[in-house]
């Protein structure tokens, strides 16, 4: 295959690409003669065997659009990316039984994006060093995050706030937080949170919240950030309500701050 006399030559930078997910690339390209490779995307493509992998230089890892014979082969592949700092896995697709056992904790990880796995759940404690993070789903299990300063969450179905609040509280570095609310659910699951996480009270200094709604929960989430983020610079409300923004902006701007920088705007 072309693929390995590419591997040959000492590459740093594969990138693959194709239009059908028809094509499965064997893994065991990656073996002892890919020690150079520093980057890696693979988009549109299944992934077929797997044994005797080593990519001890690889950095960024771009997974798009990909099919694993099995998920235990998502595992295996990060577990020989020592250095890896760049993770980007989206629209992945296993087959078979969900895997088991633990993932490695990438040490040296900056940034990774994890969303749209189907039969495929990579833990948070494998990504838990990151300093950059967007994830569309996690579990109830939630590592301490102890470098992340940047947390983007997307939510497909109806949130959990008692665990957006968990997640919060395991982050005490977070300075920028995102969330994008796409449940069209009215439902009030408010938990009445007794405690103020330690990002919000010393660090966070932009929250956005997308496609707001104007909810009962998602008026007190605002709310709660407000009163409690004593270093909040900007705080976006991005709508997809019909609502009458004057009416939900207002409802917003007679909340008490504890910031008096704080600017609160409507998109």
């Amino acid at each position: 295959m072309w693929v390995n006399a590419a591997i040959q030559c000492g590459i740093e930078n594969l990138d693959i690409k194709l239009s059908t997910t028809n094509s499965v690339i064997s893994l065991n390209c990656f073996n002892s003669n890919c020690r150079t490779l520093v980057v890696v995307k693979l988009n549109g493509l299944d992934v077929g065997a797997f044994s005797s992998v080593d990519l001890p230089s690889l950095k960024t890892l771009h997974l798009n659009n990909v099919g694993f014979l099995k998920p235990q082969y998502v595992k295996e592949l990060l577990c020989v990316c020592p250095i890896l700092e760049d993770l980007q896995a989206e629209d992945i697709y296993c087959e078979g039984p969900r895997c088991e056992g633990e993932y490695k904790t990438l040490t040296k990880l900056v940034r990774a994006v994890i969303s749209q796995m189907h039969h495929l759940n990579i833990p948070l404690q494998a990504v838990s060093n990151a300093e950059f993070l967007r994830i569309d789903k996690y579990s109830n299990v939630i590592p301490v995050f102890p470098n992340l300063t940047h947390l983007e969450v997307l939510f497909g179905s109806d949130i959990k706030w008692h665990l957006v609040f968990t997640m919060l509280k395991q982050i005490p570095k977070l300075q920028n937080f995102v969330l994008d609310v796409q449940s069209d659910s009215a439902h009030v699951d408010w938990p009445y949170p007794n405690f103020v996480p330690q990002c919000l009270s010393s660090k966070l200094r932009k929250c956005s919240i997308l496609n707001y709604g104007g909810t009962e929960c998602e008026l007190l989430f605002a709310k709660y950030v407000l009163r409690n983020s004593r270093v909040l610079r900007s705080m976006k409300i991005y709508r997809k309500s019909s609502r009458d923004k004057f009416e939900m902006l207002k409802e917003l701007c007679l909340c008490p701050r504890s910031s008096p920088q704080c600017e609160l705007s409507f998109e």
